[in-house]
């Protein structure tokens, strides 16, 4: 249903920026904000007249004139006028100015094409699909270092719905973390091998490279493990889920 959803308002004209199973948001390429709000109400009601949408609820919540989005931990939307200087900023973005990033590579002494000089996220998360509020039923997804409806219950970090902030259960949430921890382990052990040249999957168990002559390289890298075993272990540091803690570690000192 969600997909039918998403590939309506595609069908209609409008241009998916972001979706979950809670929010869409889009760009209507219009010019004004009364347009915008006439095309998305033009798109909610073609979407309610079909039957198959019929039990779905869609309400529009806010609209912007401009916005840069990263992600949907990190987005700028501005209504009205661009100022000045965020006006020569997102101008030189859309441009594709590259004087912000040499001045930038020079201040920070590292060179223009360096990979250093790539913008990367500094805050590994992960996201947990689907959790449930007890109290209210609500559903989204909730981003484990990012999200921002946060508490201390009985001196301990929570989360908190959405909705009706009301807090998530920490046990539950640790369970949901140590089961996606234990699939991702398993299938890093169980993995098959590709090669770097052809990326056929290896079917002789042992042949050192491929008939191309190319090296065999695993699916998933040890790297991404690593990454996923310190993200969680911060959570379960942070949050006092001492099962989780101990699983971690004991995960970390097993060899790669």
């Amino acid at each position: 249903m969600f997909l039918r959803i998403i590939a309506e308002f595609k069908r209609l004209g409008a241009t998916i920026v972001y979706a979950d199973f809670n929010r869409i948001i889009l760009s209507s390429v219009k010019k004004s904000v009364s347009d915008a709000l006439g095309y998305v109400d033009y798109v909610v009601q073609s979407l309610r007249n079909k039957e198959m949408f019929h039990s779905m609820q869609l309400s529009f919540e806010q609209c912007w004139n401009f916005m840069l989005w990263l992600d949907q931990s990190n987005f700028f939307g501005i209504r009205g006028k661009l100022p000045k200087g965020i006006d020569e900023t997102v101008t030189s973005i859309a441009a594709g100015n590259t004087t912000l990033r040499q001045s930038q590579a020079r201040s920070e002494d590292v060179g223009e094409f360096s990979d250093l000089a790539d913008w990367t996220d500094p805050c590994d998360t992960h996201i947990i699909n689907e959790v449930i509020c007890k109290a209210c039923n609500h559903c989204r997804d909730l981003d484990l270092c990012k999200d921002k409806q946060r508490a201390l219950k009985d001196g301990i970090p929570v989360w908190l719905c959405a909705q009706c902030y009301v807090a998530y259960d920490n046990e539950e949430i640790e369970m949901r973390m140590i089961d996606v921890l234990q699939r991702k382990v398993m299938s890093y052990v169980l993995q098959d091998l590709r090669c770097v040249r052809c990326n056929e999957i290896k079917r002789e168990n042992l042949a050192e490279f491929c008939t191309c002559a190319g090296n065999f390289v695993p699916l998933i890298s040890g790297k991404e493990i690593e990454t996923l075993l310190n993200t969680f272990n911060n959570v379960a540091s942070y949050h006092k889920m001492q099962l989780l803690q101990q699983t971690v570690q004991q995960a970390l000192k097993t060899p790669r």
